[in-house]
């Protein structure tokens, strides 16, 4: 049976005010009003799907509890939709699925997750989402500093050689307790690996990202295209990795 799970997030919407979505080859987001008048923005890991209905009740099964908080973002477990879209990409792109990645990728890290707002409820399959609030509408805004999309912007960076070659290791300052919690919502960059070249310029060739699988936490390496490398149950170090670095940078 299909069931409706409520997430609790830092924002709540108003609940009078529609909400604006916006579809588009640079930015996928639901941006709407707050309860206290400000600006909040849904943005999306890996957005597959999404959906728009008018409706004042979730079709979908909720056990709601008079000492539960307000949620107004659902997960919806057992999902008939997310089963279907994954047979559709299996069916037809399976040997083409994200530049070389695992179409199996749908059943194991995506979810549906449904956002209700006044008569009307988004539905959406993704990875992940994650939100933003600010003083200005966030209507066609850049992502804000340190959204989880966006390349570290950290201090704390480390110079190793390997194999005769200067390696960066740009790190996250977040606590590894902070990571660990918004990679419940969205994957966290850790580390972000960059070679120097003949120009003492650098460029990316890893990044570490921390993500949830079956409410566990789990490291994947991935290459600069996105392409996973490596995963692992846990969270892994920097000399874990150093056989993959020492592989690459020859």
């Amino acid at each position: 049976m299909e069931k409706a799970i409520g997430i609790l997030i830092p924002i709540e919407n108003d609940y009078v005010e529609s909400p604006n979505i916006i579809y588009s080859d640079e930015l996928n987001s639901i941006c709407f009003l707050t309860d206290d008048e400000k600006y909040g923005r849904i943005t999306f890991d890996k957005l597959d799907s999404l959906k728009v209905c008018r409706g004042e009740y979730i079709p979908y099964e909720y056990d709601w509890k008079e000492d539960e908080p307000y949620f107004w973002v659902y997960k919806i477990e057992n999902s008939k939709w997310l089963k279907e879209r994954y047979e559709y990409e299996k069916k037809h792109y399976e040997d083409c699925y994200g530049f070389g990645g695992d179409i199996n990728e749908m059943l194991t890290d995506f979810s549906h997750y449904l956002f209700k707002f006044h008569d009307e409820f988004i539905e959406v399959i993704s990875r992940g989402f994650w939100f933003e609030k600010n003083e200005k509408t966030l209507v066609n805004r850049p992502l804000s500093d340190n959204h989880p999309a966006l390349k570290l912007n950290s201090d704390k960076n480390e110079i190793i050689n390997i194999n005769g070659t200067n390696c960066k290791i740009v790190r996250n300052e977040l606590s590894i307790q902070e990571i660990k919690a918004n990679s419940e919502f969205h994957q966290q960059r850790l580390f972000e690996f960059y070679k120097e070249d003949s120009n003492n310029k650098y460029s990316e060739i890893f990044t570490l990202f921390i993500f949830q699988r079956n409410q566990e936490t789990n490291s994947c390496l991935s290459g600069f295209f996105g392409k996973e490398i490596f995963v692992k149950k846990g969270i892994m170090t920097i000399e874990e990795i150093k056989p993959f670095l020492e592989k690459e940078i020859v």
